[in-house]
């Protein structure tokens, strides 16, 4: 997690970095986040527990705007940082992905849209009748809210307290090591969206002269993304 700008009157820059790492070509599962673009330190803080809060913790005593009230509800912009082959020195890949790579709908119609998809898996196999069939749609878009669905849930009479835990698993696409993608082995990678932004880092480059090679490629779900390939000799 990168230190917070204040900035205009308001607060900039925190970008979050997450670390995946793997043996083989796949990304490893996001075990308890969905990847996003955007995500808040209250929602790190209630989707991790205590791991979460022991992670605002230690950014509270660096970051020296943390006493600001919105420094834990501004939206940061996410980054991964992707390693695959990570034992095979000839195959390794190592990327900064930005989090708009992964998000290619918002998060709240993909869990929405994940719960009707259940819905429908037990409709083929359960007798569920019409009208019930009809409104289920209706309140799974209401059924939104990452954090709150990862709740422990206190049931009266239960000896358990029963937790959704949602993962995700990067698709083909949605791997920016995949072979299509053509990233280059042994190669450290900047991957960000093809924007304004993009065509700043472009330039600085560019102009400085600076040895990495700058070349496209074209996310099937969600449009032009630039790398920026640094060769590892």
């Amino acid at each position: 997690m990168f230190k917070s700008i204040f900035e205009n009157s308001r607060l900039i820059g925190g970008e979050i970095l997450e670390l995946k790492d793997s043996k083989g070509g796949s990304i490893a599962s996001f075990n308890s986040t969905i990847p996003t673009e955007y995500k808040t330190l209250k929602e790190i803080e209630r989707l991790n527990g205590s791991k979460g809060k022991i992670v605002i913790k230690i950014a509270e005593i660096f970051d020296k705007n943390s006493s600001y009230p919105e420094w834990k509800t501004y939206k940061r912009k996410c980054f991964y940082l992707i390693r695959t082959h990570k034992k095979d020195e000839n195959k390794v890949k190592v990327s900064i992905v930005e989090g708009a790579f992964f998000e290619t709908i918002p998060e709240k119609d993909l869990i929405s849209t994940m719960f009707q998809n259940i819905f429908n898996k037990h409709a083929k196999e359960y007798p569920i009748p019409d009208k019930v069939k009809e409104n289920a749609s209706q309140v799974f878009q209401y059924l939104t809210d990452h954090s709150l669905i990862s709740f422990s849930q206190d049931i009266p009479k239960a000896s358990i307290k029963p937790r959704l835990r949602i993962m995700a698993e990067a698709k083909n696409e949605g791997n920016p090591h995949w072979e299509k993608y053509n990233i280059p082995s042994k190669t450290l990678n900047l991957i960000i969206k093809a924007d304004n932004e993009s065509k700043t880092v472009r330039n600085i480059i560019e102009e400085r002269e600076l040895p990495i090679e700058i070349f496209t490629i074209a996310h099937q779900n969600d449009g032009e993304f630039l790398v920026f390939s640094y060769k590892v000799r």
